[in-house]
């Protein structure tokens, strides 16, 4: 089993850290990320996250002593954090140094690859779970940033549009085209020759 955890998706994660901004609660299970609509199907990947953060311990229930910064302003929760990633990442950034921070994802893919002993795949999600979390430091108004940005719908889901049908235009009689009547047919031979047999005959 990887130590280092991840998660396929970033907007879960986000989602999670705003809302135990709002309020962290005693205890975190898969019932309490249900109830807010996160990481469906998902749960035991944002719980393991929290946990190798020793944000709660292994029941669940909330570390006082590793979770203060978060009813703290935006400064002391980015202190905080900052805090709690490089306790957690010690190896990487005794290692990287200050660069782990601000290091690609293939560089951290191979770091994660040779110290975990994981597939390219799994190597690849630590990778991008590592950068997402340094990320969160550098935002303001952590809330407007865990607000998920509206998507566009599929086109099965989509409301269909309107086809606005083109209205024909009613002319005035003045404006209409004058109705020239068809010249009648000249006679074909055969009703020529019908019509002289009918004479004769009478």
């Amino acid at each position: 089993m990887p130590s280092y955890p991840y998660i396929s998706g970033q907007g879960a994660l986000t989602q999670t850290f705003a809302q135990l901004r709002k309020g962290f609660p005693a205890k975190v299970d898969a019932g309490y990320l249900q109830r807010f609509k996160i990481a469906p199907a998902n749960e035991s990947y944002v719980i393991s996250i929290l946990k190798f953060l020793s944000l709660i311990d292994e029941n669940g229930d909330r570390v006082e002593s590793n979770t203060s910064y978060f009813y703290g302003d935006d400064g002391s929760f980015q202190a905080g954090l900052e805090a709690t990633l490089r306790q957690a990442y010690a190896q990487l950034f005794d290692e990287m140094g200050a660069e782990a921070l601000e290091a690609d994802r293939g560089s951290l893919t191979h770091w994660f690859r040779a110290a975990d002993k994981t597939s390219d795949v799994v190597g690849q999600r630590q990778a991008s779970t590592s950068r997402l979390c340094p990320r969160l430091l550098g935002m303001g108004n952590f809330r407007q940033f865990g607000t998920p940005a509206p998507r566009r719908l599929p086109l099965f889901l989509a409301r269909p549009r309107r086809l606005h049908r083109r209205r024909r235009r009613r002319r005035s009689p003045a404006m209409r085209r004058p109705t020239v009547p068809l010249a009648a047919e000249p006679p074909t031979r055969r009703a020529t020759s019908i019509r002289r047999e009918v004479r004769t005959s009478v």
